[in-house]
């Protein structure tokens, strides 16, 4: 907290008045700001996904029992006289909706869309309760609650209340044991009545003098953004978390119990200084939430208690750190002392261009509660991420207290500022931290806030998009003598015009793909007959193999490139590939990333433990050793968003595909991992996204697509056999799909497919999918060039798709 003593103030009673009631000071700030602004960023949405024996009328009871606890869920505002006043409702009418449609279960993009939806709808304040909840059917045994409650009701803290009460009532229920929560001993309602009368003395005069002086010249921060804050409209948003470990945080407590303050100032001194950075000026305004639970009697009230306070500094470089701790506490305590007036409505008073705010909010939160603390017999309880409705300020920072350390939350407009610069910012601001802790008494010039890289950098130059060559041949076992003429030659070609890598894949038993069923062997063939490009398996199925052999493997191929090995890995997906290893099909996905674990070991020289042929356990190392200290690893996966999630939990590279996606469902996708790879403590910045694309370009647009749409459809359907064959694997009956059921869906998927999702026309024609795969975060494109054009003219059209490349490095 940023506060270590409560107030000496008379306590809160319970009155018994009915009627109408003023707003509490933070709710009074909360509405207006909330009727200038518009839009949904006042809107709090939490998912809860339950596994187990649910129970839904106990569910509907439970959430009608927090209702009728906490009275500021079922208040309504009105506007009457000049002011707005809150009105206790009862609870009838409210109800839990049901959404029973199993289809969302198999469909996490459309759960998406859902939730999204339904949290996006907008609250009246004059007549909607402040919570509103809906329990979505994903199976017969697993459900989504999604609640969405407004800003003007609850603080973070009344989250944690709720959750803890929720899960308790719920249990409750389910045993049919009676609800014997203790009664609160007052309501919101009373404390706004407490706050106003403890407002009312002979020093108002002077508090409202205090904030127009705090008030007096002020503008927005004035950040350093990727694109123009006069341009950006919209509210939408974006969240990045990191971590802090607790030997951090230990030392910056002890840091804080050094220059007599907590560590609440420490870190917004911190924040501060990073924003000195990031915007070159002086004058630093925050506005600092604080939670005003000091009292007693409103520990377990839900309602909106938390202070914004409007905090400005003056910085310069010389300006030491531990001076800078000293303002930002002198800052805060001045602030404090009279955080009961609403300095919004004097900001209000004194601008006529709407309701300015400083852009930027730091907020220390403590310990949160956390779903993990309130388990239910016989449920499994699981937090789901929920896409930002929107966001009220240009950059947030919250810190939040951990087991195992401190967690940072960054919320920001993604309009203004990308990813990558949010990740900066964030290895900026630990490495703040780190500095000041042993050096506190270092200037603020002193502060290593950049890294190798520039963090802070914003020109329009444009980050690097690679191009590699992938293979996926559909020609099967034909007559030809030189199967692999074409491999050869177009690799060659791409290692002399600087193309990154070569993709090659395992693939066992059909003609799709069937000429490579082994990475390594033609990995070997390419090392020996090129000099820069990189030879890439695309994929190593690692379920269907020991990891023992494919790292001995890939070490020989390692050698004989000098070093330019890099593997993407995939879990399988086709039962008949498994009879090489068929006690691996069902757990194929876990098993992939516990070999991966070991792949990694084995490179570095570390040996693994194995029985030998006298059943004894001996230690095995690879020979020859690698030349490259560690493999780069690659993951490989159609859509599936986990997957894209436990890359980035490993700190893998992703290689994926855009059959079946869209572009915008990338996008998110690539999100969740850009966010898991930051969680787990790895270099979002290092790390690739590579998505492969059917490839085949001349000079003419219609041309092409003469020349492709035969040989494309065919590759289709050599797909859709194999699909066919699994459907009738899963004994599913007769699911045979027609030929001209066949025929009407791969022409379909052509149409869609040649021009959005594929580099399939001229470099003028394709330019905009690679700009469009490059904004939302794709760092390579695998062009894979072998689905069934005369591989002649695959050969003399290189040229356009070297040229392409060449266009868009240029722009």
């Amino acid at each position: 907290m940023f506060i270590e003593e409560a107030d000496q103030a008379p306590a809160i009673v319970r009155l018994q008045q009915s009627g109408r009631f003023p707003l509490s000071f933070q709710q009074e700030q909360l509405w207006y700001a909330s009727q200038s602004e518009g839009g949904t960023s006042y809107q709090i949405p939490l998912a809860l996904r339950l596994i187990g024996e649910i129970d839904i009328d106990s569910i509907d009871r439970a959430i009608h029992g927090l209702m009728s606890r906490h009275e500021s869920l079922t208040t309504v505002y009105e506007e009457c006289d000049g002011r707005v006043w809150q009105k206790i409702t009862d609870k009838g009418g409210w109800r839990l909706r049901i959404i029973d449609e199993e289809l969302y279960g198999n469909d996490r993009a459309s759960l998406e869309v859902l939730m999204d939806g339904l949290a996006t709808q907008p609250f009246d304040l004059s007549k909607d309760h402040a919570l509103r909840a809906y329990l979505i059917k994903l199976g017969e045994s697993e459900y989504v609650l999604l609640m969405i409650l407004h800003s003007i009701a609850v603080d973070r803290t009344s989250i944690g209340i709720l959750i803890k009460e929720f899960t308790g009532l719920y249990r409750s229920y389910t045993r049919g044991e009676p609800a014997n929560a203790a009664s609160l001993p007052v309501r919101y309602v009373d404390y706004s009545i407490w706050q106003r009368q403890m407002s009312e003395d002979e020093h108002m005069e002077e508090k409202i003098a205090f904030w127009r002086g705090r008030l007096q010249a002020l503008r927005p921060l004035c950040l350093s953004t990727d694109q123009p804050t006069s341009s950006v409209k919209s509210t939408r948003g974006n969240v990045l978390k990191f971590h802090m470990g607790s030997e951090l945080m230990g030392r910056i407590n002890e840091l804080a119990k050094r220059q007599s303050t907590s560590s609440a100032i420490v870190l917004l001194a911190a924040f501060k200084a990073l924003l000195y950075e990031y915007s070159g000026e002086e004058d630093i305004c925050v506005i600092g939430v604080i939670n005003d639970r000091q009292h007693r009697e409103i520990e377990g009230v839900v309602g909106l208690f938390s202070h914004k306070l409007l905090l400005r500094t003056h910085i310069s470089g010389a300006t030491l750190f531990a001076q800078l701790i000293g303002q930002v506490k002198k800052t805060y305590e001045e602030a404090y002392a009279f955080r009961e007036i609403p300095w919004g409505k004097i900001l209000r008073q004194q601008k006529s261009d709407g309701y300015p705010d400083c852009g930027v909010m730091f907020e220390f939160a403590g310990s949160e509660t956390h779903i993990a603390d309130h388990r239910v017999p016989g449920i499994d309880l699981e937090e789901l991420p929920m896409v930002l409705n929107g966001t009220r300020y240009n950059l947030m920072l919250l810190i939040s207290e951990q087991e195992g350390g401190l967690t940072g939350t960054i919320e920001y407009r993604s309009d203004l500022f990308k990813e990558e610069t949010i990740a900066g910012m964030a290895e900026g601001f630990m490495r703040i931290l780190q500095s000041v802790i042993e050096f506190p008494e270092k200037t603020i010039a002193e502060l290593k806030l950049r890294s190798s890289r520039e963090i802070v950098t914003r020109t329009n130059k444009r980050s690097t998009m690679d191009f590699s060559l992938f293979y996926f041949s559909s020609q099967g076992d034909k007559d030809e003598k030189n199967k692999y003429d074409f491999l050869l030659h177009s690799a060659k070609w791409g290692d002399e015009h600087g193309f990154t890598g070569i993709w090659t894949p395992e693939r066992h038993f059909h003609e799709f793909g069937g000429i490579f069923p082994n990475p390594a062997v033609l990995g070997a063939a390419l090392a020996v007959s090129t000099s820069r490009i990189e030879i890439r398996s695309g994929s190593v199925v690692l379920p269907l193999n020991d990891v023992i052999r494919v790292a001995e493997e890939w070490s020989v191929v390692d050698n004989l490139s000098g070093g330019r090995v890099s593997l993407s890995i995939a879990s399988g997906w086709h039962a008949d590939d498994f009879v090489l290893m068929p006690g691996s099909y069902s757990r194929r996905q876990e098993i992939m990333f516990k070999q991966i674990e070991d792949l990694r070991n084995l490179w570095k020289g570390k040996g693994l433990l194995r029985r030998n042929g006298f059943n004894k356990d001996i230690e095995v190392k690879i020979y020859p050793r690698p030349l490259t200290a560690m493999v780069p690893i690659w993951i490989t996966t159609a859509g599936n968003i986990e997957t894209f999630e436990s890359a980035g939990k490993i700190g893998a590279n992703v290689l994926t595909h855009m059959l079946g996606q869209e572009i915008g469902i990338l996008e998110k996708k690539i999100s969740v991992y850009r966010k898991a790879l930051i969680n787990s403590g790895h270099n979002s910045e290092e790390r690739k996204i590579a998505v492969m694309l059917h490839t085949f370009l001349g000079e003419d647009l219609e041309k092409v697509k003469e020349e492709v749409r035969d040989p494309f459809i065919a590759y289709l359907k050599s797909s859709v056999n194999l699909i066919k064959k699994l459907v009738q694997g899963e004994d599913l009956g007769e699911q045979d799909i027609d030929e001209k059921t066949i025929d009407s869906m791969v022409s379909m998927v052509f149409e869609r497919h040649w021009q959005t999702s594929a580099l399939l026309g001229t470099r003028q024609s394709c330019l905009p999918l690679i700009e469009k795969l490059h904004a939302i975060g794709v760092t390579e494109i695998a062009c894979l060039i072998d689905f069934g054009v005369n591989q002649e003219k695959v050969l003399r059209n290189l040229v356009n798709l070297g040229a392409l490349k060449d266009d868009f490095k240029a722009i």
